[in-house]
């Protein structure tokens, strides 16, 4: 029988020297070997948590179908979002969105089971996001879906209380709201543009809104993903096809925005400055997350990149840096597929084209160039076609299928 001590993992030293020693100019050699023990140290232990997480297996709990296209056919299931803490729709409930067809579905995290449906006809939704703003009488949490129009959605309430146009002849494909000022949205459409409105706060008892347009980015490239940064202060976006126009950034003025909010007026200037990306070529970049405020992960031809970064400025140019951190190893056979990160866990998922499940416990620190992290776990679902997965708690991951399909699994 082992014993309770050979199970324990000891942390690496954080000081390797005695306390009475003063490294000198002939101690470099000593302290970069040490500096490398400190390193190994810390991947060993990094490794055995990996193997201990992994010993847990995910086993499949719940699944439901209830997205459909107008002539009744089964659609695609595109997008799931889970709904933010704080003030819930429903006591004792979190709920989860599925978007697809015509529909978007509100389920009990929990339980799977569907609590309520909104369906608008003729109609093909394609994104989805959650905010929480203040109504007449309590703070909410809504969904805005897109599709050909956005769609404000009030689960509480269960009403669609406003439908804007952002994007006229073209669908909206992608779309989030502000972390930071909460009633700001921001669309990209195959337009070749990315909008802005402050939807401001739902009035009297009908909840109407009056969204103003902010600003409008004209970019090169039609959109196909946008994204902003946990502090808001960054707003990235994937434009064209693999090769065409790949990652843009920019820099977002929140005192401009404040401004402009605070009076619910127009900007007299785009509140962003575009970012001159330095150090590495990212027009193959297909897609990326942000994890923090000063981190992504960056999609580029299939290879997933941990990368820091740093904003600076120079001859009156803002710049940014992206430094790679460590490479995510295992996806090799990618759809189309939304990667997601649960911040609270730390954990970034990813689906293969062949229903392949990679999740992967990004760590803090220790890391240096050429690193390499490798998945906790790797879930083999036997469905094809994964749009998009998410965690909804740290032991529980729901997904997106094609086949108006809807899977949760909980870790066991």
């Amino acid at each position: 029988m082992a014993s309770k001590r050979s199970k324990r993992i000891h942390t690496p030293p954080l000081n390797l020297f005695d306390s009475d020693h003063t490294p000198s100019s002939d101690d470099s050699d000593y302290s970069v070997d040490n500096e490398s023990i400190l390193l190994n140290l810390a991947t060993t232990k990094r490794k055995m948590l990996l193997r201990k997480s992994a010993k847990r297996d995910w086993s499949i709990e719940h699944q439901y179908r209830a997205h459909f296209m107008g002539n009744g056919e089964a659609a695609a299931v595109w997008r799931v979002e889970m709904e933010p803490s704080g003030p819930t729709c429903y006591p004792n409930m979190r709920l989860v969105a599925t978007v697809g067809g015509n529909a978007a579905c509100f389920v009990d995290s929990n339980t799977c089971k569907p609590v309520i449906k909104y369906q608008e006809k003729d109609e093909e939704l394609w994104c989805a996001a959650w905010t929480t703003i203040p109504f007449p009488t309590s703070v909410c949490n809504i969904l805005a879906v897109g599709g050909h129009f956005v769609h404000l959605l009030s689960p509480k309430h269960k009403i669609c209380f406003h439908h804007m146009n952002p994007h006229p002849e073209y669908k909206v494909v992608t779309l989030d709201w502000h972390p930071i000022y909460s009633t700001v949205l921001v669309t990209g459409s195959a337009d070749k543009t990315i909008t802005m409105h402050d939807i401001g706060a739902p009035r009297g008892i009908n909840f109407k809104v009056e969204p103003i347009e902010l600003t409008v980015i004209k970019v090169k490239e039609s959109v196909n993903f946008l994204q902003l940064s946990p502090s808001g202060k960054l707003l990235g976006a994937c434009c064209g096809t693999t090769h065409i126009g790949g990652l843009s950034l920019w820099k977002l003025d929140l005192e401009y925005m404040q401004e402009s909010i605070d009076n619910h007026r127009a900007m007299n200037q785009p509140p962003c400055a575009a970012l001159i990306i330095k150090d590495i070529d990212l027009t193959a970049c297909e897609g990326f997350t942000f994890i923090s405020a000063k981190e992504m992960v960056l999609n580029v031809s299939g290879r997933f990149i941990l990368c820091k970064l740093q904003v600076g400025r120079s001859n009156k140019r803002f710049n940014i840096t992206i430094s790679t951190m460590a490479d995510l190893t295992g996806p090799v056979d990618l759809d189309w597929c939304f990667p997601t990160y649960h911040y609270e866990s730390r954990r970034y998922t990813v689906a293969e084209k062949n229903g392949g499940i990679w999740i992967f416990q990004l760590p803090e620190g220790y890391l240096v160039a050429g690193d390499e992290i490798e998945p906790t776990w790797f879930l083999r679902s036997g469905i094809e076609g994964i749009n998009e997965v998410i965690h909804i708690s740290e032991d529980k991951i729901i997904a997106a299928c094609d086949n108006n399909l809807v899977c949760q699994w909980i870790l066991t």
